[in-house]
């Protein structure tokens, strides 16, 4: 059975409500409505601190002139997918963030639907990672150890650059697989 056309607005209306990700709706270059998530992502406690501004208002001040591009496209018909930005909220914090927009149509005219999701804490994970990383690289650097690191379930290989040179070849000569190693093992090493 097909619900009623309230029905149905109701309910797409509430899954609008419940979403984690930030909606935002704009019409003529202004917020026209703004879901919970909207308001807690940008650290507005009411909706009027939202509706009826410039999105540009809570874009960090770097990102803007992308973002008056991004909405230019939006506009002309270009949906943007995965675009990442940094928002800021009144108390001066950014949240990093990423954004899908896309234009529509309906009985009020054209108006553009903005999906934000708070992606600070994958940027943070991505930055701890990169130093670790760093880290990691400049010990086996220094350590001036021949390093190789092999994945069993396909047999790849990342041997370092010092490995390869310890034994008189450029890291761009060795296949990186585990063949590499079985075929330069001396042979009275193998039995081992």
């Amino acid at each position: 059975m097909l619900d009623s056309p309230a029905r149905a607005d109701d309910r797409f209306r509430q899954l609008v409500e419940l979403s984690p990700d930030a909606i935002f709706i704009g019409r003529d270059g202004l917020i026209e409505y703004a879901n919970p998530a909207a308001l807690q992502l940008v650290g507005a406690p009411t909706p009027d601190l939202v509706v009826g501004r410039s999105p540009l208002a809570f874009v960090a001040e770097s990102s803007r002139p992308h973002v008056e591009f991004l909405i230019a496209e939006v506009l002309s018909g270009r949906p943007v997918t995965g675009v990442e930005e940094q928002l800021v909220r009144p108390d001066g914090s950014v949240v990093d963030v990423e954004m899908t927009g896309i234009r529509f149509t309906d009985d009020q005219g054209e108006g553009v639907q903005v999906i934000v999701r708070d992606i600070s804490e994958r940027r943070r994970i991505q930055a701890s990672l990169h130093e670790s990383e760093e880290r990691l690289r400049l010990a086996f650097a220094g350590s001036r150890e021949g390093v190789w690191d092999w994945t069993l379930e396909t047999g790849a290989v990342v041997y370092s650059s010092h490995w390869a040179a310890m034994l008189g070849y450029d890291d761009r000569e060795l296949e990186p697989h585990v063949r590499t190693w079985e075929r330069l093992l001396h042979p009275d090493d193998r039995w081992r």
